[in-house]
């Protein structure tokens, strides 16, 4: 139900300034708030006079949100201490442009983010891009945003599938009189990471009604890598010496060949023979660099020079790709925001909202890693450009002549809401609608398409005038130079263009359509100061989108777009009903009482019908004391991606367990005998490092289940005005996760559990996704697409707290927001349970969960005196371990510490590198002012006052520090606010 008084919105956004619900306004007694108006909590459908509710919510107002020195709401939300993970400008590749939210490190797909109490179609490139989907923070202005209430509860009874890990609220502003202009700046003393916002909103409101508009525009520079020293090059880490090693990608610009040199005919393979004796099948780069210590040997053929590649230790030859890469993506945008309602008669309003925004975002990548195994071809022997002299069938090189891969996006996202509610009889009632679409289009830049780069490199002639050509005197191929991958710039234009450079095109789309009718009334008073309350609800949903790549990718001809067209939709029907019932109030022991419950059925027309549960309560023994817990289910139903995504053939790197069985361990041989193949699978020497697979979507998915539980405290003592501490206790439990690209070599260990060294059985339902060829035994296929497997388990503490200190000096305010985590544990399809409470295990998996440190928090001082306010806000994130993989460096990929790897020639465990805290600290001031036009406000701060570098994660996909962090340092703002 909307709000229906702007006295009551200025109660909440001024008065609790990011105090929880049911705790005290900082300035007031300890008396709860009884409001003029009745209005609806986050987490509940039912009206209340007052603040207080079983489940724990946070408010945070525009004026904290302005305080923060932050841009966007996601920038801020991805700030508060239990929001974990979740995409934003610092994921590079990983990114849609959008910003996302995440709590509990559940991922953005297990938190419902609202927008006045309504659902919002997600932002981003649309269903099946191959990104998360999620609604887009970034289509939310801060200009419109009147407060955010953060529910940290299961709520799927309320409000449906993704309420899982808890919801977020968004509350627009809805009435004003006048013009407000508003514009922000902010940088880094580095002269990057630009942010620039201009904000215009203008309202009118009467007796009647009222009407809101805001346009805006926002931009935000691009920063590499390159521009942070303790960021400009990939690292590694080894943990048995407890070294940092440059690191980075073993597919270089001067090209790499394998070969054995003692068994090919040139010249080179001679003196590679002689200045590297026994070396056998190694790899070599053309490289004359005599520094790195290795032998150096001149071709005499073609003047390049030659020497051993080295891959590993302090001193190495991988390629630094993190240097061009994005550290911070760039975006623009442009939007339009309205509210308007109009009271038609005493019993009906009506009420319209709607947005557009154009977001244009980019990500950018190191050049194109080119390897021959992609081209299935190997370099012939008669290129021109083999020094060898037979077939090169593992050779690569990057591409820097072709330049670096980047995608350009721009998704146009539109939403109408509209409705009408009013009272009858003492009956609240709504009717309302709401229709959402996000257009996207994309180009990638940099890539290559598989089916035109095996001739460049593969049989080459000289014609009748001396130029090389592709193919043969009989077979020419058209159109085609033969290509030189050994040697930095060796690639012409013309043969990038023999090797398939080309352009990739996306469109994408996003839809949704919702009708919701609601109900609510009070009912009797039984032994409380006021009545119990009923809400009654039907809602009816509509998802459709679908993404359509180029030709290209859909033919799986290219080496980075690869995607299958996706298109489909599922529509719910819905019924809740709510109940909240105050039992007695005002007695001994028994201040106040309050029962809460809910329910909701669903019918979803891709899976079927269940119902979700909530049952809450609250007691209140004295004043100033309050016990409060919920009990929940919630579900997540499979969205359009997991369903419909298209499946494709692709390759993944794996070795088949049963390919060559070790004498010792019969157990893996019983269990390929016993598995896909039978008895043919049993040594059948298929010697590959690449497996065929097939990814994608599973129209046969279940929703995800969930328990959730929390139990807390509410101390608001009347000795000590203005004082109000929290404490709750949260677990959540979600069953039959869904996983996508699970990967192949999971689903064979799982099959074959014994190939790790695991005495588990092997699971059934892995070993049914793996084809085997009948006769020889080989894997032909692993269907690794969307399932229902594993487990998530979280549980932790929450505590806030907050006190004003009003004094003859001014007002002092303190706060404290803080969590601690008790158990983060993952149980992965293949059975195996990761314990990520304290450690990066979890994250190592899923990169857009975030660190889970025990303790987090934030914490600061404000202070105001008339016309002037300020304060320092301190962010701590607290240390964590990271472990070693088998090899004892993180350079061959991350390590599990529930692993507990050790040193195969000590047997002792690898030792864990812990990752330190990071704590930052914040400024601001703000001066307020009026004149003749109008009030005039001036803020301006410093973020990261002390230029904090983020501690070091060796196993981030990043290879140095996890996007959790502050990547920018210090950088300095401002913002000014025009009110005519």
């Amino acid at each position: 139900m909307a709000f229906r008084s702007r006295r009551v919105i200025l109660v909440c956004s001024l008065a609790i300034s990011g105090a929880a619900l049911g705790e005290t306004p900082p300035d007031a007694s300890s008396t709860p708030v009884q409001l003029e108006e009745e209005l609806v909590v986050t987490g509940s459908r039912v009206p209340r006079k007052d603040l207080t509710s079983p489940a724990p919510v946070v408010i945070y107002s525009r004026e904290e949100i302005a305080a923060s020195g932050v841009a966007t709401l996601g920038d801020f939300l991805q700030l508060i201490p239990w929001s974990g993970g979740g995409v934003n400008s610092k994921f590079n590749t990983g990114s849609d442009g959008t910003t996302q939210v995440s709590l509990r490190n559940l991922g953005p797909r297990h938190t419902l983010v609202l927008v006045d109490g309504k659902r919002w179609v997600n932002g981003g490139l649309g269903a099946g891009s191959g990104y998360v989907p999620a609604f887009d923070l970034n289509t939310i202005s801060t200009a419109v945003i009147e407060r955010v209430e953060v529910l940290k509860d299961g709520a799927s009874a309320v409000y449906g599938s993704d309420a899982v890990a808890g919801v977020v609220n968004i509350i627009t502003r809805r009435r004003m009189n006048g013009v407000n202009v508003e514009g922000y700046a902010g940088a880094s003393p580095h002269g990057d990471a630009f942010q620039g916002q201009l904000n215009g909103t203008a309202g009118i409101s009467g007796d009647r009604g009222g009407f809101l508009l805001s346009l805006g525009a926002f931009r935000q520079s691009s920063m590499l890598a390159a521009n942070r020293q303790w960021a400009e090059r990939a690292l590694s880490y080894n943990f048995p010496a407890g070294r940092i090693d440059p690191s980075g990608s073993s597919i270089i610009p001067a090209g790499r060949a394998h070969v054995d040199p003692a068994k090919c005919p040139t010249q080179l393979c001679q003196r590679l023979n002689a200045a590297y004796p026994g070396a056998g099948a190694v790899d070599w780069i053309a490289d004359g660099n005599a520094a790195m210590g290795e032998p150096v040997v001149t071709d005499p053929a073609t003047g390049l020079s030659w020497r051993k590649y080295i891959d590993s230790g302090q001193v190495n030859d991988r390629y630094n790709f993190q240097a061009v890469n994005y550290f911070i993506t760039p975006n623009d945008r442009l939007s339009l925001f309205a509210n308007g309602d109009y009271r038609l008669v005493d019993f009906a309003t009506a009420r319209l909202q709607a947005a557009w925004v154009d977001s244009r975002s980019a990500y950018q990548a190191a050049p194109e890693p080119f390897q021959t195994i992609f081209a299935r071809t190997p370099i012939d022997p008669t290129n021109p450009y083999n020094p060898f002299g037979v077939p090169i069938a593992n050779a690569a090189k990057r591409l820097l002549e072709t330049g670096p891969r980047q995608r350009e996006s721009d998704a146009q996202t539109i939403q109408l809401n509209g409705g009408l509610d009013g009272t009858i009889e003492r009956t609240d009632w709504s009717l309302s609608f709401g229709y959402g679409r996000t257009s996207s289009s994309s180009h990638g830049l940099g890539s290559l398409q598989t089916t035109t780069l095996g001739a460049g490199i593969g049989p080459a002639f000289q014609d009748a005038s001396g130029v090389w050509r592709c193919g043969t005197p009989a077979a020419p191929i058209a159109n085609c130079t033969p290509v030189n991958l050994f040697g930095v710039g060796s690639v012409t234009p013309a043969m990038a263009q023999s090797l398939g450079a080309y352009t990739a095109l996306n469109d994408g789309w996003s839809q949704l359509g919702v009708v919701n009718a609601d109900l609510s009334r009070d009912l009797f008073t039984i032994a409380a100061d006021r009545p119990a309350g009923i809400a009654l609800g039907y809602q009816f949903r509509r998802e459709y989108g679908g993404v359509q790549p180029d030709a290209i990718a859909v033919a799986t001809h290219s080496l980075d777009f690869i995607g299958q067209p996706t298109k489909g939709s599922f529509n719910t029907n819905e019924a809740y009903a709510e109940l909240v019932l105050p039992v007695v109030s005002g007695v001994p022991f028994a201040d106040d009482v309050e029962l809460q419950a809910a329910g909701r059925g669903f019918h979803y027309s891709s899976y079927g019908t269940n119902f979700t549960y909530k049952l809450g309560a609250r007691w209140r023994p004295v004043r100033g004391f309050t016990l409060r817990g919920t009990w929940s289910t919630a579900f997540k139903a499979p969205t359009l991606d997991d369903l419909y995504l298209g499946q494709f053939n692709t390759v993944e790197l794996a070795t088949d367990p049963c390919s060559r069985i070790p004498a010792s361990n019969a157990a893996l041989r019983a269990q390929c005998a016993a598995g896909p193949g039978g008895a043919s699978a049993v040594n059948n020497g298929d010697t590959s490092f690449v497996l065929p697979s097939i990814f994608g979507g599973n129209p046969d998915l279940q929703p995800e289940t969930a328990t959730s539980a929390t139990a807390g405290t509410v101390i608001e003592p009347p000795q000590i005005k203005g004082l109000s501490i929290t404490a709750d206790y949260y677990r959540i439990k979600l069953n039959a996760a869904i996983a996508r690209l699970i990967g192949t070599a999971n689903v064979l260990a799982a099959c074959y559990p014994a190939s790790t060294g695991s005495s588990a059985a092997p699971d059934p339902r892995q070993c049914g996704l793996i084809t085997r060829d009948p006769s020889s035994g080989m894997i032909q296929n692993v269907l690794d697409i969307a399932q229902n497997a594993g487990s998530v388990l979280t549980s932790g503490v929450d505590l806030a707290l907050r006190y004003a200190l009003p004094t003859t000096a001014g007002r002092f305010r303190l706060l404290f927001d803080g969590t601690y985590l008790i158990k983060q544990d993952l149980v992965l399809p293949n059975g195996k349970k990761v314990q990520g409470a304290g450690n990066y295990d979890v994250s190592s998996f899923f990169q857009t969960l975030g660190v889970t440190p025990r303790v987090r928090f934030n914490t600061g001082v404000d202070y105001d005196r008339g016309a002037f306010s300020g304060g320092v806000r301190a962010r701590y994130t607290g240390g964590f371990d990271e472990c070693a993989p088998p090899s004892g460096t993180s350079a061959t990929g991350a390590g599990l510490c529930a692993d507990q790897n050790k040193d195969p020639t000590t047997g002792v465990p690898y030792p864990a590198h812990h990752v330190s805290y990071n704590m930052t600290f914040d400024l601001y001031a703000a001066y307020a002012l009026g004149s003749s036009i109008g009030a005039t406000s001036f803020s301006a701060g410093v973020r990261n006052v002390f230029d904090s570098n983020p501690p070091r994660v060796f196993n981030s996909f990043l290879t140095y520090a996890d996007p959790s962090y502050d990547f920018v340092g210090r950088y300095v703002w401002g913002r000014i606010v025009q009110k005519f």
